[in-house]
């Protein structure tokens, strides 16, 4: 075996596993950095074990990936110390699953059954839907009230905040406000601490491909968004941006229907308009605009710009500004809270 298949057998076998430790445990963070030979950066090295020292000493798993350049230190969470930081954040976790919670989704998968039809709908086989749960500040001493057990207990974005937390805290000198991850980003100790995607972009159940391909595609403009994959991928505050946007597109639709009722209520009413009868209708001279180079002319002269003005300036236009004002803001307080909810 020649040195270039040992290189492509070990390429393929880092990207096999670079989203898991060999272990199996899924990888939650990374840590980067640049293995420098210089003497004068050694402290750097020795930021690094105490930093990864006390993450571990913390409850953390660390697995180094270690390449030519840039070396991986791949962070997983278990689950103690996950309800440990969930109890001390106050995050609110799902309660065990009802009876009166089944029939509410048995309810739900009904009208998702009626709706399958309707070609705008999300499609369930892709992103199904998330059944709704009671959440609760979790306490470790009320574990038995949460269902923990479930496999999507700590979401994605909990399992972040919490290792985000721990890195934002642990210390890498005995020196004072020797502390965080940021400190050791901006000294050059660490040159990227991220997330990982959720999946490969080349796997096609993934949720970043699907995503990719069923909601950031032109061709599902007209579809609704998964709002729940969405924050699953991108967090709350993306996700209720997102929300507000499919919101104000979907506002637009009677935003323009009674647009168009307003101003065929102009037209309708054009003739009926006092303003405009007196305009075009009546014989009225009036006095020369200036002394000494203006003519008398006609008052229907100006009758072009009175229907003009009617059209966009009737009774109905002062009910559509206040259906405007009014009825988004209304609306838009009431859809948001039930997606806060």
């Amino acid at each position: 075996m020649s040195k270039l298949d040992i290189w492509r057998k070990h390429v393929r076998a880092l990207m096999r596993r670079w989203n898991c430790f060999t272990t199996g445990e899924s990888v939650d963070y990374v840590l980067a950095y640049e293995e420098v030979t210089k003497a004068g950066n050694k402290h750097f090295e020795e930021k690094r074990k105490t930093f990864e020292f006390n993450l571990l000493q913390a409850g953390l798993l660390l697995e180094r990936d270690e390449t030519q350049t840039v070396h991986f230190v791949k962070i997983h969470a278990p689950k103690p110390v996950l309800c440990q930081y969930a109890e001390l954040l106050k995050l609110r976790l799902p309660l065990k699953l009802t009876e009166r919670e089944k029939a509410t989704n048995m309810l739900s998968q009904t009208l998702n059954k009626i709706l399958k039809y309707c070609s705008i709908q999300v499609d369930k086989n892709i992103f199904p839907a998330e059944r709704y749960r009671l959440t609760l500040e979790y306490s470790r001493d009320k574990d038995y009230l949460f269902d923990s057990d479930a496999s999507d207990f700590f979401r994605t974005s909990a399992r972040i905040m919490i290792i985000d937390y721990i890195l934002e805290r642990e210390k890498y000198s005995d020196q004072v406000n020797c502390n965080g991850i940021k400190k050791l980003l901006a000294e050059g100790v660490y040159k990227a601490a991220y997330p990982l995607h959720e999946g490969d972009l080349n796997r096609e159940k993934s949720k970043r491909k699907l995503l990719l391909d069923h909601w950031a595609s032109v061709s599902q403009w007209i579809k609704y968004q998964p709002l729940d994959e969405i924050k699953e991928y991108f967090g709350v505050k993306f996700a209720l941006y997102f929300t507000w946007l499919g919101f104000y597109t979907h506002m637009l639709i009677p935003a323009a229907i009674v647009g168009v009722l307003c101003f065929l209520f102009g037209i309708f009413t054009l003739n009926k308009d006092e303003v405009v009868k007196d305009v075009c209708n009546l014989d009225i001279v009036m006095c020369p605009r200036c002394d000494k180079y203006c003519d008398y002319w006609k008052l229907s002269e100006g009758c072009t710009y009175a229907k003009i003005q009617h059209f966009i300036d009737h009774p109905a236009t002062i009910f559509f500004a206040i259906f405007m004002s009014f009825g988004r803001h209304f609306i838009w307080n009431c859809g948001n809270d039930t997606v806060q909810a």
